[in-house]
């Protein structure tokens, strides 16, 4: 089964628009060790352009069990998109995880330039 990504999604949450149920693929997961619980780091793809986002704690059961997993793709149910240190980082609040898993990255992901950003967000605004 060829599962169809929401192309276009990772540029608009980085402009900080909204994308309601994106569909996007978890290139890369890592564990990141925490004092009181660890968290996951996920790299989020639409096939086009990758960022990347945290794993809510309350979602940590998913990675654990393995039903959450490098390259699988899933549906962003809830998530918002805040600035840490001056980049964008998706916070992936409730996620639906779509079967089965892919065996490869789907498309030729590039990370987004935070120059390219701005030059996209000014063009948007003079429109």
């Amino acid at each position: 089964m060829m599962h169809v990504l929401t192309r276009g999604a990772i540029e608009e949450l980085n402009l900080g628009r909204q994308v309601n149920s994106p569909t996007v693929q978890l290139i890369d997961i890592k564990r990141i060790p925490a004092q009181n619980c660890d968290r996951h780091r996920l790299i989020l793809s639409d096939g086009n352009n990758y960022m990347q986002a945290m794993l809510a704690t309350q979602q940590n059961a998913l990675v654990e069990s393995g039903r959450v997993k490098k390259l699988c793709v899933v549906t962003l149910l809830e998530h918002l998109c805040n600035e840490v240190q001056g980049r964008k980082i998706v916070i992936v609040l409730n996620l639906s995880v779509l079967s089965p898993c892919p065996d490869s990255v789907i498309g030729s992901p590039q990370r987004l330039e935070s120059d390219v950003l701005a030059a996209a967000a000014a063009a948007a605004a003079a429109a």
